[in-house]
């Protein structure tokens, strides 16, 4: 009788888990583009287009950090590692999808002369304008250093 590899038993179960993973994450994207689908051809059968185009546009956003993380969990399935550049690029679309969604509600909140709250918004524009050109130039020193590999 053969004893159990404990290194491929732990193997298995993480692939399970990834794919687990990936499956809920694949549903999940489906279920979020076919809202972002629907919201906008509502939109354009009503004429609300303008309005609804930030809504739209944070659904596709989130759809592809979606992808981005189910190509990073292929990537661990395949290769038994995380990298970091996945991560990385999820982060930055999180960061430009938080910027967009700041940016159409600043100009509300001057209408609404909650000056103090303006200000606020321009400071967290620009930490993420900061963490946007941090994340740019993370992935451009990982690529350069993988060119030089």
């Amino acid at each position: 009788m053969k004893g159990i590899d404990l290194d491929q038993v732990w193997r298995i179960t993480e692939n399970a888990i990834y794919i687990a993973v990936g499956l809920l994450l694949t549903a999940t994207a489906i279920v979020v583009l076919s809202e972002a689908a629907k919201g906008f051809v509502t939109s354009i059968l009503e004429g609300t287009l303008a309005q609804q185009v930030l809504q739209i546009l944070d659904h596709l956003l989130v759809v592809l950090m979606i992808v981005e993380i189910l190509h990073t969990v292929g990537i661990s399935i395949r290769q038994h590692e995380l990298t970091c550049e996945p991560f990385l690029i999820v982060g930055l679309i999180a960061t430009v999808r938080r910027i967009l969604i700041i940016t159409a509600e600043q100009s509300r909140l001057l209408l609404e002369g909650k000056s103090e709250m303006f200000r606020l918004v321009l400071l967290e524009l620009g930490v993420l304008t900061f963490m946007v050109l941090i994340i740019v130039l993370s992935l451009y020193l990982l690529k350069r250093r993988a060119a030089k590999s």
